[in-house]
This record gives C-alpha cells, sequence and structure tokens, in this order.
C-alpha cells in the first residue's frame, strides 16, 4: 500500500531522513521506533506532504504521491494524526470534527459525525465545548476522531500516547486497535516502545534518518539491542 523508496528530506541543510526506505502493506500496524531526532515524524511529515522529499520516492497505492501537498494526500486516503494533538482549541468539539472532512463533498459527512459520537462517547458530552477545555486524553480521541473524519485508508499516528496519563494511554492503544481491526491501515510513531510493539504486526527502528533494525513486531521485543535501547534492558 505504502511504500518509501531510499527518500532523503530535511530541513533547510538538516537532513532528517537518509535514503529511508520502508513498506506498509494494506491492513497492517506497523511502528516506528528510534531516540529524538532518528527521523520520525519527519518520516510521517513527509508522507503526509508537510515536508517534500529531496530525493527517492513516496508511493501510495502505486502512485507517486512525493510532489503533492497535504490537500491531495488526504484526498488520496491518507490522515495524519499530529504529535501533540493540536486540536483547534477555540473551536468547539464538533467544529474541530468537522474540520476533519473538510476535503469531501459526499452527503455522509452528518453520519460520519453521529458515529464519531457514538465512537467516542466521551466528546458527545463536549459537543459544544471548546477543544482547548478538555483533558489531554479527551484532546488525543478527539485528534483521533478528526482524522477518521476524512475517511481515510491509512492513518499516520505520530507519539499518541505523549503526556498522557496511564489510564489514557491504555484507551488511546485501544482506539488504535480498533481503527486497524476495521479494515483501517496504521502506520505509527510511538515514545511507548512496548506498548507499540505489543499491538503491532512490524517496526523499524531509526536511527539517524536510516533503518537500523527491521522485522516482526514480536521478534523485536526479544532482540537484545531493542531491550537494551528502548525496553529498559
Amino acid at each position: 500500500m505504502l511504500t518509501l523508496e531510499a527518500v532523503s528530506a530535511g530541513y533547510g541543510p538538516t537532513q532528517a531522513l537518509r535514503e529511508l526506505s520502508l513498506t506498509v502493506s494494506r491492513g497492517e500496524l506497523v511502528c516506528l521506533l528510534g531516540a529524538n531526532g532518528a527521523g520520525k515524524s519527519t518520516a510521517l511529515k513527509t508522507i503526509s506532504g508537510l515536508v517534500r522529499p529531496s530525493r527517492g520516492r513516496v508511493v501510495f497505492d502505486g502512485e507517486e504521491i512525493g510532489g503533492l501537498g497535504p490537500p491531495e494526500i488526504v484526498r488520496r486516503g491518507i490522515a495524519h494524526c499530529p504529535e501533540g494533538r493540536r486540536v483547534f482549541p477555540h473551536l468547539t468539539v464538533e467544529e474541530n470534527l468537522r474540520i476533519g472532512a473538510w476535503v469531501r463533498r459526499d452527503a455522509t459527512v452528518g453520519s460520519d459525525l453521529d458515529r464519531a459520537f457514538s465512537s467516542f462517547p466521551g466528546l458527545a458530552a463536549h459537543r459544544r465545548q471548546p477543544a482547548g477545555t478538555l483533558s489531554g486524553g479527551e484532546q488525543q480521541m478527539l485528534a483521533i476522531g478528526r482524522a477518521l473524519m476524512s475517511r481515510p485508508r491509512l492513518v499516520l499516528f505520530d507519539e499518541p500516547s505523549l503526556g498522557l496519563a496511564p489510564a489514557a494511554v491504555e484507551a488511546t492503544f485501544a482506539v488504535i486497535r480498533g481503527v486497524r481491526a476495521q479494515g483501517t491501515t496504521v502506520l505509527m510513531v510511538e515514545q511507548n516502545a512496548y506498548g507499540a510493539l505489543r499491538m503491532a504486526d512490524r517496526a523499524y527502528v531509526l536511527e539517524t534518518g536510516r533503518v537500523a533494525l527491521a522485522g516482526r513486531a514480536r521478534d523485536l521485543l526479544d532482540d537484545a539491542h531493542v531491550r537494551r535501547a528502548y525496553l529498559g534492558g
């Protein structure tokens, strides 16, 4: 479904990705692990069009998307749930959800909005409330719901558990498992390596913008380097 072929990208003279290659098959949940500055978030931004690759190809469903802007990439079926939630704090919960469907022109946005409130009942009680007044866990649910409003076939999650209380982390991971169970493909950057590997099919470990290690998630849980560097021994 998604292939990065020797992709290099960065910010000005700084190269964050150095000939990065990876694949995500339809229906998979794949996670990206690595230290801060390894290029994980840049990889997601390059896929979603926020960063343009200087070299290499980004291919989605057989078509090159590396030169497209974010609106067109959303229309192609990719949604990006960014680090830090990035809800619009002064807009209501409902307005934030509707923004997720802004590229759509079909008549089913209203029914999808109802489905979002059914899927995230905690948000329904705050429907008219400014998003900035929600708790961190509620904002994460809102960010996920907003991403799903575009009806994506691939969702990019960037550090979905960052800054959340343990109960909210478990709730967030449960939602992501549910997204995948409904047939949506997931590529996730996650600092909670143990939690990510437990739910993923495969994983890539990035170091200085390159793949240092890749394999089945269950195998990486037992890998000595991964355990030492990311799982606390």
